[in-house]
């Protein structure tokens, strides 16, 4: 089995690293939970990516199914250090958010301080809450079998697509339950969304 601990580095098939804008990250790997996209979605002039023990091939779009009724991605987030990378799964396409938020440990796992952030009030369905918020950078991803590689990068000519945008962390830092819920802010200057029945597609925007 792979150790999940281990660290890892994203790196493309030659050896060599990539561009100075993807730094070598340190991530728990998942348990892969959703189909990887049919080989027609795989961009044939991308190269293959290196996380750990999975290869990642660069892809023009990902196809996320929907769970419990709504659309969920799997995210690689870097904190503002630039130094670690986690991989944080069933993250809510919502773009009736006007923001994004992930639970509190997922940022300290990134060896950044909670309250390094900008505090933010804010007011959810348990009630008034307290969140900090940090500019994160994000990449969207797919762990699942596929022909002879473990899965899927977003991507354009081959590179990874990483855009930064701010997150609110809140919650208990030890409580991975809060909600986590990827909103329209950043987001949707970055990427195309299109939703069907059972099938959100995410593609980098072109305009």
């Amino acid at each position: 089995g792979r150790d999940p601990s281990a660290t890892f580095v994203l790196e493309n098939s030659s050896g060599s690293h990539p561009p100075s804008t993807v730094p070598s990250p340190v991530i728990i790997p998942p348990t892969p939970t959703v189909s990887p996209p049919a080989h027609s979605d795989v961009s044939h002039n991308g190269g293959i990516w290196q996380l750990g023990d999975y290869k990642l091939a660069v892809v023009n779009s990902i196809k996320c199914q929907y769970s419990y009724g709504a659309a969920h991605v799997t995210l690689i987030v870097n904190g503002p250090t630039g130094k670690n990378w986690i991989i944080v799964q069933d993250v809510q396409v919502d773009t009736g958010a006007f923001e994004s938020m992930l639970p509190a440990g997922a940022i300290t796992k990134l060896g950044v301080s909670l309250e390094s952030g900008k505090k933010v009030d804010f007011s959810g369905v348990t009630g008034s809450d307290i969140g900090w918020e940090h500019n994160v950078r994000i990449g969207v991803i797919l762990l699942g079998g596929g022909e002879d590689v473990d899965g899927y990068i977003l991507g354009t000519n081959g590179q990874p697509f990483l855009f930064t945008i701010p997150i609110i962390f809140y919650g208990k830092q030890e409580d991975n339950s809060a909600s986590k819920l990827l909103g329209r802010t950043g987001v949707l200057s970055y990427l195309s969304l299109l939703f069907g029945e059972r099938m959100l597609t995410i593609t980098v925007r072109s305009d």
